[in-house]
């Protein structure tokens, strides 16, 4: 699983290094995003195809940290 931490980047670029790692990831790898603001979370749903994912879920941190964790599983391609 690919940990990415970008809660001290701004918006434009977390939704580049996010979508980056996605289309680098293999079918049924999982990535997980700490992501700062809840509210532009949507943001990040429009570059990363819901089509290509198994799941999407999203939960607060389970410290005391700021933001949100997005778990993301790669859909597995069809044999």
């Amino acid at each position: 699983m690919t940990v990415l931490d970008l809660r001290n980047l701004m918006t434009p670029f977390c939704l580049l290094k996010a979508s980056n790692a996605f289309n680098g990831m293999q079918a049924g790898e999982k990535l997980e995003i700490l992501w700062r603001d809840a509210g532009s979370s949507s943001d990040l749903l429009k570059v990363i195809p819901a089509d290509l994912c198994d799941s999407i879920y999203m939960e607060k941190p389970r410290d005391a940290s700021p933001g949100i964790r997005i778990h993301i599983t790669k859909k597995k391609s069809n044999p």
